[in-house]
């Protein structure tokens, strides 16, 4: 199971999950991986969000087979950020942003984005990257782009000219392609 160990209380929970044998091989297996959330699993691969997760042990069963994932639910407080950043920046492990205007990565500028950060954007909401955006997430504290609300997409991540870049690791974007005009 591929999911944060903490997230924020109100949103959604991204998962992925994937039936693996003991020789690490994908199992081709369809049907429900049931649980208190249930995820439709095609050829041993399914995703989803889970809504209204509460601090605890999440169980999934598909037949004999089980896995379990702990989840803790936090209030963290929000950091607003806005408009173009023009200076290299890192967003600290676990942070909350909470970006509420287009958000442009200037030319020779660095965002970095430690492991467990939530990114929630406003509707349609552009991230232009112009310098380099590093996306740090691990397994257990994966790094979420989501919308405010699942019903409001944000617009997306573009890159724009020879010297733009992102290097993602154990990332999530979810809820994004709504269009900014």
């Amino acid at each position: 199971l591929f999911m944060p160990t903490s997230f924020p209380a109100g949103l959604p929970v991204p998962m992925v999950a994937m039936m693996m044998d003991s020789q690490n091989r994908r199992v081709n297996f369809n049907g429900q991986l049931e649980g208190e959330h249930s995820i439709a699993m095609k050829r041993g691969v399914g995703s989803g969000l889970l809504d209204q997760v509460e601090a605890k042990k999440l169980v999934f069963k598909a037949g004999p087979l089980s896995a379990d994932k702990t989840i803790t639910i936090d209030n963290a407080k929000w950091q607003t950020v806005q408009s173009a950043l023009t200076k290299s920046t890192t967003w600290k492990e676990g942070s909350r942003i909470h970006v509420t205007s287009s958000l442009t990565i200037a030319k020779g500028v660095t965002l970095a984005i430690r492991q467990g950060s939530v990114i929630r954007l406003a509707p349609k909401i552009e991230v232009t990257v112009l310098g380099k955006l590093i996306i740090e997430g691990t397994q257990e504290a994966p790094v979420v782009f989501c919308p405010e609300s699942p019903e409001t997409p944000w617009g997306g991540i573009t890159l724009r000219g020879d010297s733009a870049s992102v290097e993602a690791h154990w990332t999530f974007v979810t809820g994004s392609g709504g269009n900014p005009w």
